[in-house]
């Protein structure tokens, strides 16, 4: 079996590769999911391996944690620190224990060749605001496939920018797929730059040619009089 290490991985819904499902807490989030699909896991195997490695700390006021479902130590949390502080672990045992939860995993799995993968990535993002006519540049932290992205940092944009973006307004458009399917063929062929290239170069034909048909109306209409 391959070795995996998990020193220094971040849970999986903070950019953790696939291998820290040995982190996930039972919370059963979307990260958590779409992690399960990937690696080809059912939700009944990870739990049987989760409960029967589990190691439950009792603490005072009679709390218990469940260190088969705690987190990164890249994540901050005072009751797992308190827990491995009670019965003695090191990082290092900490981190031997997840690698043996996630060997125990890894022979259930359909594509474990996935436990490299990603799900939330980091992202560098343009922002426009249409209301306020102002544009900004950002980095993010989400994922594509959940829909989700956290923003971090944020930048407004200089004048130049600001100033084009002020000219224009956003509208949203419903196209039929096989009109988007003939635009983008144009568009891998070099002939647009891009769909909103596409969109405005149509709106400028439609508006040119409804300028020329009222200019020969109202020339016919002159020459009546």
């Amino acid at each position: 079996m391959k070795k995996y290490s998990l020193i220094g991985e971040p849970d999986i819904c903070r950019g953790g590769r696939l291998k820290s499902l040995a982190y996930c807490c039972n919370k059963n989030c979307i990260f958590f999911k779409i992690a399960l699909k990937k690696l080809g896991l059912s939700y009944k195997n990870y739990i049987e391996v989760k409960k029967k490695h589990d190691k439950i700390v009792g603490l005072e006021n009679n709390k218990a944690v469940h260190l088969a479902f705690s987190r990164s130590l890249e994540t901050r949390d005072d009751l797992r620190d308190k827990a491995l502080k009670v019965i003695g672990w090191s990082p290092t045992d900490y981190y031997e224990y997840k690698k043996k939860i996630l060997e125990a995993l890894v022979p259930l799995m359909k594509h474990p060749e996935a436990l490299d993968e990603r799900i939330v990535k980091a992202f560098n993002l343009d922002l426009f605001d249409m209301n306020e006519k102002k544009s900004y540049k950002a980095t993010a932290l989400g994922s594509l496939e959940a829909r989700i992205l956290s923003i971090k940092k944020v930048v407004e944009q200089d004048d130049n920018v600001q100033n084009e973006l002020g000219e224009m307004d956003y509208v949203g458009v419903r196209v039929p797929k096989e009109m988007l399917e003939e635009i983008d063929k144009m568009i891998s062929k070099g002939f647009l730059g891009s769909r909103s290239d596409a969109i405005r170069l149509g709106l400028q034909t439609v508006i040119r040619a409804f300028k020329s048909l009222t200019s020969e109306r109202e020339s016919e209409k002159e020459k009546s009089l």
